[in-house]
């Protein structure tokens, strides 16, 4: 009987990977398609790629700032191996792309519609600016599955250790990734009894330990660097008060990540109409988990709907005692897409027509999203400025660039740096600077350049210091000419 298993298992595993494989290079094709036009990053997308290079370098020394260390630091011993670090973080976001496809094989792995449920996670339209952009959210959403995944295995040894460190490694990420440790005791007290008739619960109880002894050690770093625990002062607090509106923008977040075409900024979040959608989609969200709490289809439901729920109340929790991103965006709900999709999948897994539709639909907007790209009013075109560059940087230049030009950061593996007119009152040591307009629109026009940096630019050149490669209303290019 074992000898007959095997064979049935093994192909169960290989069919399990090829399905994985081929959702992960779908998602990869579309994302290429995506980024036709181009390297983009993000504000946060820079500062990721900058904290790389210095890292190829010299250690931090402290947790975080505004972000949590760890991602960057993963980009930094890759550059210190000579990988880009523009490169070094897409790979490992691609790594990450796998391992939530894994993940979420193994919760989907009785699911009829497997392979089209795999690719509509793969395929949507918040996958493509997450993968190319060297962002967060999907290492993020990867290690938060594989958490989910991991304390669904309990009680083996491994899985126990392995949670551990899981939910160290996610505060690496995000600074919500704190809840990893909530969740680890929540499936300790679960799980009690099991653990202890299998003689693990004194290793789980000290697993749950190291966790919460590691989180606090890297928390009170930062509060000895910065007197703040996620490593800077976040503002004034808005308070509980708004955790109600807090949920609606999260809400608002679902269709910003699966729905092609700018919906969000067409209606409008804090729109009467707006407030609606964004309440009426956080309560579809609650009630599939409350569904999957109270009536499971399986030994995952509780765990899944207990991840996706903790996630989205943190993260609202968070906004109020903070001034962090805004929840609204399509990368909140990167983390939760693929619980959910397990979690729907799982509810209607007798309705094989409503599984492939919502397959299918979600497949056709990564598609429609990949076709109209990512939008170029993300930062201003600096193609030509890296043209005129890339020939002529020394290896150890530098480069100062406008906020509107963080893009340049993606191109080369000098660091950038960012500047403000107001601060440029003697002479400049960058071997290059590069100001753009501001994109005011979506196909990537860009408004003229501000007086100021034109005057800016202007008074280096008259100096003699400096010589302009690229000087016109939207993109100036200057380089330094003397030692």
């Amino acid at each position: 009987m074992l000898q007959s298993d095997s064979p049935t298992r093994t192909a169960a595993t290989t069919r399990l990977a090829g399905e994985v494989a081929v959702a992960f290079l779908i998602g990869v094709a579309l994302t290429l398609i995506a980024c036709r036009q181009g390297r983009q990053l993000t504000f946060d997308g820079y500062f990721y790629v900058e904290f790389s290079k210095q890292f190829s370098s010299k250690w931090p020394d402290r947790f975080g700032n505004d972000w949590p260390f760890g991602w960057p630091i993963a980009g930094g011993l890759l550059a210190r191996l000579g990988v880009p670090a523009f490169w070094a973080l897409v790979g490992l976001s691609a790594l990450m792309l796998a391992g939530l496809l894994g993940s979420t094989a193994f919760f989907l792995r009785s699911q009829r519609y497997r392979l089209v449920l795999l690719i509509a996670v793969a395929a949507a339209p918040i996958i493509a600016p997450q993968l190319s952009g060297c962002l967060t959210d999907l290492p993020f959403a990867a290690t938060l599955v594989g958490l989910a995944a991991l304390l669904s295995l309990w009680p083996r040894r491994w899985a126990i250790w392995l949670a551990a460190l899981t939910a160290i490694l996610s505060l690496g990420l995000r600074y919500v990734g704190l809840i990893s440790v909530g969740l680890i005791t929540i499936n300790v007290l679960i799980n009690w009894r099991s653990l202890r008739n299998a003689g693990r619960l004194l290793e789980a109880i000290i697993a749950f330990a190291v966790a919460s002894a590691a989180s606090g050690f890297l928390l009170a770093i930062n509060v000895l660097r910065s007197g703040h625990a996620s490593g800077a002062d976040r503002g004034v607090p808005e308070g509980l008060a708004a955790f109600p509106m807090e949920l609606v923008n999260f809400g608002w977040s679902a269709p910003s990540a699966l729905v092609a075409g700018g919906l969000r900024d067409r209606i409008g979040v804090a729109t009467s109409i707006g407030t609606a959608v964004g309440a009426l989609s956080f309560l579809i969200i609650v009630l599939l988990c409350a569904c999957s709490w109270f009536c499971p289809r399986s030994a995952h439901s509780r765990l899944l709907a207990l991840v996706t729920l903790s996630y989205c109340t943190s993260m609202a929790i968070l906004h109020c005692l903070g001034n962090f991103d805004a929840l609204y965006g399509g990368r909140t709900f990167l983390p939760v897409l693929a619980p959910l999709v397990i979690l729907f999948a799982e509810r209607f897994s007798s309705n094989n027509a409503l599984q492939y539709c919502f397959g299918s639909a979600l497949i056709v907007s990564g598609l429609v999203a990949s076709q109209r790209g990512i939008s170029r009013e993300i930062s201003g075109d600096v193609r030509p400025a890296v043209a005129a560059i890339r020939e002529r940087i020394s290896p150890t230049g530098r480069i100062g660039i406008n906020d509107d030009a963080m893009s340049i950061s993606a191109f080369f593996e000098q660091p950038t740096d960012r500047i403000w007119p107001r601060y440029m009152h003697g002479d400049s040591l960058y071997e290059f600077i590069v100001v753009a307009g501001r994109p005011t629109a979506r196909a990537g026009d860009s408004a003229p350049i501000g007086g100021e940096w034109t005057r800016l630019m202007d008074r280096l050149t008259s100096t003699g210091h400096y010589r302009y490669l690229i000087r016109d209303s939207r993109l100036m290019v200057i380089e330094r000419v003397s030692p």
